[in-house]
This record gives structure tokens, C-alpha cells and sequence, in this order.
């Protein structure tokens, strides 16, 4: 069975609407949702930023339905930051904001697009696909982008919300899929009101006229989304999503098994290197004596 996720809900100043939103997206099929806050960098560094999810409570006939489908529903906090400048770059590697569970980047300027595909730490590139884009999209940053596993957004909301937005939405979107390929895009709403929430099967739909393949508009929904979450996972709890610590108590009876066929400490194997040293240098000596 197909997991459907929206990684795009607007987090506006009253939770009840991103609520209702969010009993929407379980009534259509969705199976999980992460509530967006879009942030612009001032020079100092944000010390805090609070995460919308605790403030928003679904409805209890939502709760219902999550209990009677027998799967889990999931929540995520993500985070949208505004890239104005080069001086804001090193803003986005700090850890108020690294902390979301899901961190985009929407970059205004063509220098800060290529800093954001090749050298930011980050799961989402989420361009303002309403205006006109600002640069043309090349594909040799994309590709570099695409290799590290960041993604590229469209939100649909604007093409329901707007009518006069809609043909602006889709040459941008096109614009995405000719540099992608249509690898790494994901379709989520956008949503500031439920009435803007479509379902998914409609939202692959969508994607058709976006120019994706059937296959791929639902896989940008579904699979796309997940590797959004994981490459989250991984950058929270890894360094440079290479090495990942862990303590010990937390590991599983057969991950136990696998530690204890290695040396817990060098010192055993020097203890007992000098008593081969002295094996090889008998045989090396008695080899000495046949061959003279």
C-alpha cells in the first residue's frame, strides 16, 4: 500500500487552520504532514525558533480515522529559510535551525542557488515559483544537488488559489523537471486553507501536467517524500551524514554480536606481538642455518 506524505503546510499565527488542513490531508489519504514556518535571516542568529506541531491539535474524528486505517499518522516540523545574501549562509548551519526535522532553502539570487546545491546542509530547494524566476536554471548544480540528496519542491496551492498564478506556476514547474529530469522533485500543497488540499491520487495527477511520467508524479509523492525524511534523519544525527554515533546501551542483542567478534582494545594484539616477533625471528634464524 502506497504512504502518501505532504511536506508543505503553512504554519500561519493560528494553529486552528493549519488543523484543519491537517484533518483534511487524513480525510484524503495522507499518512503524514510537516507544518512549514518560513523564516527571514536577520544578521544576528536566531537563538531559538519554536516548531509549530505541538500547537496544533487534529480532530478527534481524524484521530478515529487514523486508528480504524491501522497505520500511524506523522507529524514533522519543517523549516523554510529566506536566502537573501552570502552573509546569511553560515546562518543556515546553526543549530536552532538544523534541529527541524525537515530544512529548505529558498534562494533569491543565481550565486546563492549554486551555494545552496553544492555546499549547504540542507533536504529541500523550495523556489518562489510564483514570480518569475529571478536566474535560469542550469543543470550542472541541480545535478550536483541531485547527488547529495537534496530535493526540489512544487507546491500546487498557488495554481487553485490564484488563477492568474496558475500558468506562471507551471512554466516554472517545467522549468524544474527539464534540469531534474524529474529525479529528487516533490509535489506538496502549500496550503493555507483546507479548502486548497487536493488528494493524492489528484495531486499525480497534477504532476502529469507538470510534465512528470505517471510513475515518477506518484513516486513525488510517496517515495521522494520519504528520502526527504531519511536525508533529514541523516543530517541531524550524523557527521556530513557519514559517521553516526550512538551509545552502547541503545544497541539491538544482534548488533552486541557483531562488536564482540572485534577487540574491544588494541592492547591485547600488542601483548601478544612480541611472542610472534620471536616465532618469526626462530624460523627466519633456523631458515638461515639450512640454507648455509
Amino acid at each position: 500500500m502506497a504512504v502518501f506524505h505532504d511536506l508543505n503546510v503553512k504554519c500561519g499565527e493560528d494553529p486552528r487552520i493549519a488543523a484543519k488542513c491537517i484533518d483534511m490531508l487524513i480525510k484524503v489519504g495522507f499518512h503524514s504532514v510537516a507544518v512549514n514556518q518560513e523564516i527571514r535571516l536577520e544578521k544576528k542568529i536566531p537563538t531559538s525558533i519554536a516548531p509549530c506541531c505541538p500547537d496544533i491539535q487534529v480532530s478527534q474524528s481524524s484521530k478515529a480515522q487514523i486508528q480504524s486505517s491501522g497505520q500511524d499518522f506523522h507529524f514533522y516540523d519543517r523549516v523554510t529559510v529566506l536566502l537573501e545574501s552570502n552573509s546569511q549562509i553560515h546562518h543556515v548551519h546553526s543549530d536552532c535551525i538544523q534541529k527541524f526535522d525537515i530544512v529548505a532553502i529558498r534562494p533569491t539570487t543565481e550565486k546563492l542557488f549554486q551555494q545552496a546545491c553544492m555546499n549547504l546542509e540542507v533536504d529541500i530547494i523550495s523556489l518562489n515559483l510564483m514570480e518569475k524566476l529571478p536566474f535560469y536554471l542550469k543543470i550542472p548544480p541541480v545535478q550536483q544537488a541531485i547527488e547529495k540528496g537534496i530535493h526540489f519542491e512544487i507546491s500546487y496551492a498557488p495554481t487553485i488559489r490564484d488563477s492568474g498564478l496558475r500558468r506562471r506556476v507551471l512554466a516554472n514547474a517545467m522549468d524544474i523537471i527539464r534540469v531534474t529530469k524529474g529525479k529528487n522533485v516533490i509535489i506538496s500543497s502549500g496550503a493555507e486553507k483546507h479548502m486548497e488540499i487536493r488528494g493524492p491520487y489528484d495531486v499525480a495527477n497534477l504532476g502529469r501536467l507538470f510534465g512528470l511520467q505517471q510513475g515518477i508524479a506518484k513516486r513525488s509523492i510517496c517515495e521522494n517524500c520519504r528520502s526527504v525524511v531519511l536525508h533529514g534523519e541523516a543530517r541531524r544525527n550524523t557527521i556530513k551524514s557519514v559517521i553516526s554515533c550512538r551509545p552502547i546501551a541503545s544497541l539491538t542483542e544482534t548488533e552486541h554480536q557483531k562488536l564482540d567478534r572485534y577487540p574491544n582494545d588494541s592492547s591485547n594484539k600488542r601483548e601478544a606481538s612480541p611472542v610472534k616477533q620471536d616465532e618469526n625471528c626462530k624460523r627466519k634464524k633456523t631458515n638461515r642455518y639450512e640454507t648455509i
